[in-house]
């Protein structure tokens, strides 16, 4: 991270704006981290999403740490409107469909098997924009396949409910 910064320096960048990003306000890296660079359509980055591979918080473990650690709101990244590997997914989800999954490590897995049509929500939130914007990519069909668990059922069951648009 020191690197980083000393470089962006170089670069002409002030430490207001180094300070200020959120890149340097979430424990994004480490021996303890698998870390996940999310790219938009274009391949550009535009935020990170993080697993904590140890001492992780749950109700046996209250005082643990965060299980994910995501980057925030910005200009550039919008949870509710990003989607981890549309830029790997696109073009086989033209032809093939897209499935639609939680979890980066679900993507990383179906990726490291061969199947390319597939991006997370990094959570269970599948949102309006998400379709809206998939819909303009020419993606026109979708499987949606969340954790069988009681947050991926109550999401699943969210996104059958709603108003979504058809396409």
């Amino acid at each position: 991270i020191e690197t980083v910064k000393a470089e962006l320096l170089d670069r002409g960048w002030s430490y207001a704006t180094i300070a200020s990003s959120p890149f340097f306000h979430g424990n994004y890296f480490g021996l303890d981290m698998v870390t996940f660079v999310i790219k938009d359509y274009r391949k550009r980055p535009i935020g990170f999403s993080s697993r904590n591979t140890i001492n992780v918080r749950s109700h046996e473990n209250p005082g643990g740490v965060a299980k994910y650690i995501n980057t925030p709101n910005t200009k550039i990244y919008n949870k509710s409107e990003a989607l981890l590997g549309i830029d790997i997914a696109l073009h086989d989800a033209k032809r093939n469909g897209l499935w639609i999954v939680e979890g980066n490590g679900d993507v990383a897995a179906a990726q490291k098997s061969g199947l390319l049509n597939i991006v997370a929500t990094c959570g269970t939130a599948l949102t309006y924009a998400h379709l809206t914007n998939l819909m303009a990519l020419g993606i026109k069909q979708i499987t949606l396949s969340f954790d069988i668990d009681k947050a991926g059922v109550a999401a699943t069951s969210r996104v059958l409910e709603s108003d979504f648009p058809q396409g």
